[in-house]
């Protein structure tokens, strides 16, 4: 089996290693972070995986490479997961936003009807 690898560099509070490797359907990442350490989530590895290239110091030119080796990846559809679960959560706090607001105008007497 064949592995493929890519490192970046990333600046956080200070520059941090991120590393991909890709072995079969299997895309590991690594992170020198204190959460990529402790196997935490660590947003350097998914702003990655995102193609963001804000915080990166070496390794832009890789982008487009990382972005193939997540395709068919098993980090894709955990990926896309995530992605759906922080829209569900945003749509969320949009809701309850709207919901406080309309029952503290209802509850100091404003009808919005």
């Amino acid at each position: 089996m064949t592995s493929k690898e890519l490192s970046f560099q990333v600046e956080g509070t200070e520059i941090y290693d991120v590393d991909f490797i890709r072995e079969g359907d299997v895309l590991t990442a690594f992170c020198s972070c204190p959460a990529g350490e402790n196997g935490s989530y660590c947003k350097h590895r998914v702003n990655l995986l995102h193609g963001d290239d804000d915080a990166i110091v070496e390794g832009e030119d890789q982008l487009d490479d990382l972005a193939e080796m997540l395709k068919g990846s098993n980090l894709e559809t955990a990926l896309k997961d995530f992605d759906d679960a922080v829209a569900a959560v945003e749509r969320a706090q949009r809701a309850k936003r709207s919901a406080t607001k309309r029952l503290s105008r209802l509850m100091f007497g404003h009808d919005l009807e």
